[in-house]
């Protein structure tokens, strides 16, 4: 046996290349076929971090390794292209993008000037959230990883090869096993920073760097089988991975795996496998593999902004062709060139060069983040639209109001009460609590009472429940707000409590189709929405029941209508290039099925001490569509929190219930009962 170091071309590679960007490609073109495509970023790493080593360990071995000689290939290999794709899309960006999204772009290329945007990408947000659709630089991370990797490998390469060499591959696969254990981890603790960063990326470039030193076989039976389980292995992973698969983390062994058995049992002599990635459609889409993965993202990304939501299939298909294209130009024309040192022949030039570009790209960045996104660039109606997308609804909580602290719990007061009267009510709820909390506070201070704001993100004010698959919240502490939330009441003799959520994504999931928001308890840990629709009928039932026991007054808020986009972005977009925002909304006969199961529960439980409100009438006045804006300004800061101009119109929601706590509190103290404009009757506060 002997190691698989060669100088020879391997086509295989390059048709593996192929296996690699297809997958991409169709994955963000939406092909639902290829969910898991994803993976084919794992599969770049593996293949990589094998080239790489082997040039790395020939050189090494040899003593004619430099590090200027390396780096100087680098450089010719990844930064010509990524440059230019770079500064198209920064030239696009300009004439295409909201002011919000330019100035993100802006710090996106400046970070990844640096090398380094899968951190910008990490602190921004996650790599299946919606909003990166409006990111056409969220590819780069990839980019920032492997660069990374190559800074930082090569020197730890030369000190094994230099000072334990007879340890060398030891060390190697240490660093993989710890890699991998903080992937592991991370993937169940911190899973948007495992999915970015090198540290717990590494082990999958090392996986391909462990394969130089391991031993070719000539046993072509065992290797063709090796090879068929690593095409088997990709193959699963592309088709049967999704959004909701736990990544990368264990389930990254199987596209990683896969494609270090295809590069190590093809080392000797070519497989059945092998023989198929060699064929020359595979291998010429492999050459163009690394240009088709710069420009088909930012394609994607203006096309989808341009036309407002998802691509029609023959618009994606168009992209898709126009992408190859557009690639193969640039290998021919802009990788080759470079890489042949027919363009910049001497090292010191393109040196020179790169540090321009870098310049160049940072300059750009820089002066877009300053800017603000330049603002000036599109209309008065669109800015005014495009201004609320900032969850501004979100931010004054926690500046504007009053805080204090009981049993651990942060507590915001709403309205204006000078006595030293306990709380009249409590709000408690996820982060829709605190959209609607200035129309709550509002009324509040109206009619000279006071109550609090209890919320914690992205948990249901339910007790006893938790997001099992939620990698950002532990059961133990979930459990624990909510228990905490009932002894005030108890403690506070609170007499009126408000619930409110965004219900249906804790019993129906995501509505992109992820589900890791269902809600569990103790007694059953929610696997689908079906799992999760019991949970919360039982458990919502006894939350009422609990606040009940402690002489409080329960009422629920229905859901607001929500959007699969992001609407402020959605109505600027309209106003810039298509005229009427008031047709942006959605089907009322959706957002209702889209909350059947939440509002059947909601309503079992309804009797004469739980009272339930009903926005949908605010939202959808037509009978027909939920209107995302009103009179030039926009209902909602996302796709599902209502702005504080949104939360303005629910007034006649929440009049019923301040109007039922003044009697109650006229009934206990024999006074005269402030009064609030046109308040509805008694009524019409069931729904």
């Amino acid at each position: 046996m002997r190691s698989i170091i060669t100088k020879k071309y391997r086509a295989e590679i390059d048709g593996l290349r192929a296996v690699a960007i297809l997958p991409v490609v169709l994955f963000h073109a939406d092909y639902d076929i290829f969910s898991g495509g994803y993976v084919g970023v794992d599969i770049f790493f593996v293949i990589s971090g094998y080239l790489i080593t082997s040039i790395l360990v020939r050189q090494l071995d040899a003593g004619s390794f430099h590090f200027a000689d390396f780096w100087e290939r680098r450089a010719r290999r990844i930064l010509p292209a990524a440059t230019v794709v770079m500064f198209v899309t920064l030239v696009a960006g300009w004439f295409i993008l909201l002011p919000d999204d330019l100035e993100s772009l802006g710090l996106s290329a400046g970070f990844q000037a640096c090398f380094s945007s899968n951190i910008y990408f990490w602190r921004d947000s996650g790599y299946f959230s919606p909003a990166v659709e409006t990111k056409p630089l969220l590819h780069t991370w990839s980019l920032a990883v492997e660069e990374q990797f190559y800074f930082i490998f090569p020197v730890l390469l030369f000190v094994l090869s230099k000072f334990l060499k007879t340890w060398r591959t030891w060390c190697i696969a240490a660093l993989i096993v710890a890699s991998f254990a903080l992937s592991v981890v991370g993937s169940f603790n911190c899973p948007v920073a495992c999915f970015y960063l090198l540290p717990m990326r590494g082990w999958e470039l090392l996986i391909g760097s462990a394969l130089v030193f391991m031993p070719s076989t000539q046993f072509r039976v065992r290797n063709e089988l090796v090879s068929i389980l690593g095409a088997v292995a990709i193959c699963y992973a592309i088709l049967s991975f999704d959004q909701n698969t736990r990544f990368p983390g264990v389930a990254a062994l199987l596209p990683c795996l896969g494609t270090a058995a295809i590069i190590w049992s093809n080392g000797s002599r070519l497989t059945r496998v092998g023989i198929f990635l060699s064929w020359r459609p595979f291998v010429a889409i492999g050459l163009i593999s690394y240009s088709l993965y710069l420009w088909h993202w930012p394609l994607f990304v203006y096309a989808k902004y341009l036309s407002l939501g998802q691509l029609p299939h023959i618009v994606r298909l168009a992209v898709i062709v126009s992408s190859t294209a557009v690639a193969w130009l640039s290998w021919k024309y802009i990788e080759t060139p470079f890489r042949r040192k027919i363009v910049f022949a001497h090292r010191s030039a393109i040196g020179v060069a790169s540090v321009a570009a870098i310049l160049l790209l940072l300059g750009i960045g820089l002066m877009f983040q300053y800017g603000q996104g330049f603002p000036s660039r599109i209309s008065q109606d669109a800015l005014r639209y495009s201004q609320v997308r900032i969850p501004e609804s979100m931010l004054p909580i926690a500046t504007n109001y009053e805080a204090e602290t009981h049993a651990g719990i942060t507590l915001l007061k709403l309205g204006n009460d000078s006595t030293d009267k306990e709380p009249a009510f409590l709000v408690w709820g996820d982060s829709h609590a605190t959209a609607v909390a200035p129309i709550i506070n509002r009324l509040a201070d109206e009619l000279s009472m006071s109550g609090w704001l209890a919320t914690r993100n992205a948990t249901v004010p339910i007790i006893g429940t938790f997001r099992h698959a939620s990698p950002t919240q532990t059961q133990q502490d979930v459990v624990r707000f909510n228990d905490s939330i009932i002894h005030l009441v108890k403690d506070r003799h609170i007499k009126h409590v408000l619930l409110v959520a965004r219900w249906a994504v804790y019993v129906c999931g995501q509505e992109d189709g992820r589900m890791d928001t269902l809600i569990s308890d103790s007694q059953l840990i929610a696997k689908s929405p079906e799992d999760s629709r019991i949970v919360f009928g039982r458990q919502l039932y006894q939350t009422v029941r609990a606040l009940q026991r402690e002489g409080a007054t329960v009422w629920i808020l229905k859901q607001v209508p929500a959007f699969n986009f992001d609407v402020p972005s959605r109505l600027a977009n309209v106003v810039r290039y298509h005229g009427d925002s008031s047709s942006v909304g959605i089907l009322l006969s959706k957002h209702q099925q889209r909350q059947s199961t939440v509002d059947s529960i909601i309503e079992e439980i309804e009797n004469q001490n739980v009272f339930v409100l009903d926005p949908t009438n605010i939202f959808c006045t037509d009978g027909h569509l939920c209107r995302s804006e009103l009179a030039g300004y926009a209902l909602y800061s996302d796709g599902d929190h209502v702005s504080n101009y949104g939360a303005m119109q629910m007034r006649p929601v929440f009049e019923p219930m301040f109007q039922r706590i003044t009697r109650d509190q006229l009934g206990s103290q024999n006074a005269k009962r402030p009064q609030i404009a046109e308040l509805p009757e008694e009524s019409e506060s069931r729904r």
